[in-house]
């Protein structure tokens, strides 16, 4: 083989080499997010509602008199190996209100407001009888129109939805310092509220979904929990 060839053939051996080195690596990177993703994706997804109550005082109780100020509160936590993104939905609402025709849609969101649990209860009642720009407004009052059945009664009251924190699962992903979160709400029930209301069965149902963490955020919510008291 004359030396000219032989360069041909040093050239084409080299490039099919490089050709092939390449196709390697891509492949290896391919693998390796494929594996990474499929790791996230198949861990299981498990978020635990724990303690749900509500409490005047640091006892638990189930009525209100007007101008009451309690706590709702529970935790979240997350007993799956994925880390997992959160969102929670509660419903406040009247259990044994005698004359239910008496309670509408304005009723439901006025009588009963949310405060964040980290003002004091004279700080609720100065922004009560001010502007009310501290009290959270709930994302849709449960309307009357459309029926929730709590033990074969039809009851009416608010609903809230929030984003919760993201929570490691037991195999770490490094996204979150944190596998739980306590959750409270400071619940006001209206100081001129009607004596039909007064001491009456107060309902909190919480629903909790769960969203596998993936680095290109995208995921299906679904159901993890539900309580209620």
């Amino acid at each position: 083989m004359d030396k000219k060839n032989k360069k041909v053939l040093i050239i084409v051996l080299t490039s099919m080499l490089v050709c092939v080195l390449i196709i390697g690596l891509i492949y290896a990177l391919l693998t390796a997010t494929d594996n990474k993703n499929n790791q996230i994706r198949i861990g299981s997804l498990d978020i635990e509602i724990v303690d749900l109550d509500l409490k005047k005082n640091n006892t638990s109780t189930r009525t209100m008199m007007p101008g009451d100020i309690d706590i709702v509160s529970w935790t979240s936590s997350n007993v799956g190996t994925s880390t997992a993104l959160t969102r929670h939905t509660i419903d406040v609402y009247w259990k044994d209100v005698e004359d239910v025709n008496a309670l509408t849609e304005a009723d439901a969101s006025s009588l009963l407001t949310f405060y964040p649990s980290t003002l004091s209860d004279e700080e609720i009642m100065a922004d009560f009888e001010g502007d009310g720009s501290k009290k959270i407004s709930p994302i849709e009052v449960i309307p009357t129109e459309v029926t929730k059945q709590v033990d074969g009664k039809t009851v009416y009251g608010f609903r809230y939805k929030f984003l919760g924190s993201t929570l490691e699962g037991s195999v770490s992903q490094g996204v979150s310092d944190i596998s739980s979160e306590n959750i409270s709400f400071k619940l006001l029930l209206n100081p001129n509220t009607s004596y039909l209301y007064q001491n009456k069965l107060i309902g909190v149902d919480v629903v909790t979904e769960g969203m596998q963490y993936t680095e290109e955020g995208s995921g299906t919510w679904t159901v993890t929990d539900s309580q209620g008291i």
